[in-house]
């Protein structure tokens, strides 16, 4: 996820802090939703995977529609509305944003409640989600301090902005990047934390110089790679890639704006795309399909698909993504509450959402107050019940009619459960791998690696890092 602007991240804390998203009181959505019965486990054992029922049989669909939503929570703090909704209708997942500046004990905490409740109901376990890309170490290659994406720190290793990988591979190869990976899962998985939004795979170009590896679509690629190794080896952790394909070649903020491609033919658009596919390719080659999932961005690609957003393009999340590139892992979205999408509201946002899924993304990433009026959505859009509006809305957003979206929708499903039984099925309950320890505990000799290399590349950093290892 981009960096919001200043004007965009009020608009965000007072949208996430007005309904809190299940944190301090129950939503008028939430309230109205239509429980479902609690689930028998569909996966025979963690490790194992096994295709849900549900996936096969259309009756039984509505009861797992929920798995779709990635919802966002302003703060790590445990929830009696969203501890609700993990025992009757439980979200594919939770993102959690920091608001209230918790460190390891507060995400531990939750992670555990929510995820108890799960195990005991008989659901799969969920993924839980944090920004987490490194930047606690703010200092940028130019020597300027620049804020990065790290959303908890307390108790966790600092980590460097990306372009500081993709400045070490020259002397160190690929090492500090696999220690970027190590350190990141080890201590994310001891507090219950199974997906982070990590590395981004954008070229290092305007918005992403600093975020983004390199420039050089090989070098980005061959790190991206050692990183996803080394995630997938350190704990039960899935690496989430970001913004596909490739923000870097855009202008403007999809925050606040269109974010248009500014590439001038395929060949400079293929250079972007060309670390994800490398990436995808090295995945398959090495069983991490259950190990990688990839974020799409809200950019606009005109050469690619001149009419759609990625989060609505089935030519990039099917036809490229899925078909060419051979991804085998979970597609999300980026927040839906950015850019235009945010202008939206009541059935027009849950016709996107809807469309956002048919197109080809398994988890959409929505508000929490937005929960219950998109899962309601998404049942009368499986039953074929939804009232006029919404189904207007549905034939608008995708050119359709009714009757072939919902068929689309119907298809999609069950491809997309597979798809997030697969990964869900692979973990453990974040609760089973909590510790009692501050996680920086964990990594004392790959900090003191990482810390080593990070010297060696600027002496500015003998000021910059932590007086105890300088």
């Amino acid at each position: 996820m981009a960096i919001p602007s200043t004007r965009t991240a009020l608009i965000l804390s007072l949208l996430v802090l007005s309904t809190t998203l299940f944190g301090c009181s129950r939503s008028q959505d939430v309230a109205a939703m239509t429980p479902a019965p609690p689930l028998a486990s569909s996966a025979e054992s963690y490790g194992a995977f096994a295709i849900s029922p549900e996936a096969k049989d259309p009756a039984r669909l509505a009861r797992r529609l929920s798995r779709f939503f990635l919802v966002e929570q302003s703060s790590a703090v445990v929830s009696s509305s969203l501890s609700s909704a993990f025992r009757k209708d439980p979200p594919g997942g939770v993102v959690f944003w920091n608001f209230s500046r918790g460190g390891w004990r507060e995400l531990a905490a939750t992670t555990s409640h929510y995820s108890k409740i799960l195990k005991s109901a008989g659901h799969l376990p969920a993924f839980f989600s944090i920004d987490y890309e490194g930047g606690g170490l703010p200092m940028s290659p130019s020597g300027k301090q620049i804020a990065g994406i790290q959303r908890f720190r307390a108790g966790f290793t600092d980590l460097a902005h990306g372009a500081w990988l993709g400045r070490s591979m020259a002397q160190f190869d690929t090492e500090l990047c696999a220690l970027h990976g190590q350190i990141m899962s080890r201590e994310l998985a001891a507090v219950g934390i199974n997906y982070p939004l990590a590395l981004v795979s954008d070229l290092a170009q305007r918005l992403f110089s600093v975020r983004g590896v390199a420039t050089n679509p090989g070098l980005v690629s061959r790190c991206l790679s050692a990183y996803t190794q080394a995630v997938a080896e350190a704990g039960p952790v899935v690496a989430v890639t970001k913004h596909y394909p490739g923000l870097g070649q855009n202008g403007g903020d999809t925050h606040d704006v269109e974010s248009l491609s500014l590439a001038q033919n395929t060949a400079e658009s293929d250079r972007h795309l060309a670390p994800f596919r490398d990436l995808i390719s090295y995945s398959n080659a090495n069983a991490l399909e259950t190990r990688l999932s990839v974020m799409a961005s809200h950019g606009k690609f005109p050469l690619i698909d001149p009419d759609n957003l990625t989060t609505e393009s089935s030519v990039l999340l099917e036809g490229i993504l899925r078909d060419r590139f051979q991804f085998q892992g979970v597609r999300v979205s980026d927040a839906m509450w950015m850019g235009g999408y945010g202008q939206l509201q009541g059935d027009a946002l849950y016709a996107a959402y809807a469309n956002a899924f048919v197109s080809g993304l398994d988890l959409i990433m929505i508000p929490g107050s937005r929960y219950g009026g998109a899962l309601r959505a998404f049942n009368q859009i499986a039953d074929g019940t939804a009232n006029p509006e919404l189904q207007r809305a549905l034939e608008l957003r995708s050119n359709v009619t009714f009757s072939t979206f919902r068929a689309r929708f119907l298809n999609r499903a069950t491809e997309s459960l597979e798809r997030l039984d697969r990964t869900l099925s692979s973990l453990p309950y974040a609760h089973e791998t909590v510790l009692q320890l501050a996680p920086r505990s964990l990594t004392d000799r790959e900090r003191a690696r990482y810390y080593e290399i990070l010297k060696s590349l600027d002496e500015r950093w003998l000021t910059q890092l932590p007086e105890s290892i300088r």
